[in-house]
């Protein structure tokens, strides 16, 4: 629709700096720019077609993320609540968002959060295990002594008792 204008503009401004020239080849170049119905077609035809490859990608991660909540809500009630399940479905979630999203980010910190839990009961599990290590050893050192305690006193009785002996004889 500008074309027209733009051809008239053209040759105007040609007229008027001089260039006699070069009125009419502008023009037509301006003509043929504004004619172009194919170039313009296909610039329309690939816009559309990337706003509907678009509006699929954001349709299919739905679909995704709403698939990824189902098996989600479903393990947790049929198993609870597990962090490594947790690690897991925030995985899924980060490799199905648009990196760069606010959701993206949100879902980021999550993953992390959760690492960092995982982490920390794990390092308490370690430290628990480590202490009742630590109490079985002392308890086997105690029963021990006491047996070698008892074993010695047993001895020290059956000593007595045949230096009784040979005193009697």
């Amino acid at each position: 629709m500008i074309w027209p204008l733009k051809m008239f503009v053209g040759m105007v401004r040609d007229a008027i700096n001089g260039d006699w020239d070069k009125i009419a080849s502008n023009a037509i170049s301006a003509f043929k720019g504004g004619h172009d119905v194919i170039g313009n077609y296909n610039y329309a035809a690939n816009k559309e077609l990337a706003k509907q490859n678009e509006e699929a990608r954001e349709r299919e991660t739905k679909a995704r993320l709403k698939t990824l909540d189902e098996w989600y809500e479903a393990e947790n009630a049929k198993h609870g609540q597990s962090l490594s399940r947790d690690i897991i479905y925030h995985q899924k979630r980060l490799a199905a968002l648009k990196k760069g999203s606010e959701e993206y980010r949100q879902e980021s910190n999550k993953l992390e959060e959760a690492v960092r839990r995982q982490r920390e009961d794990t390092s308490k599990k370690s430290e628990k295990l480590a202490a009742d290590q630590q109490r079985a050893r002392e308890k086997a050192l105690k029963e021990a002594e006491a047996k070698r305690k008892a074993a010695q006193a047993k001895a020290q009785r059956a000593a007595e008792e045949a230096k009784r002996k040979a005193e009697k004889i």
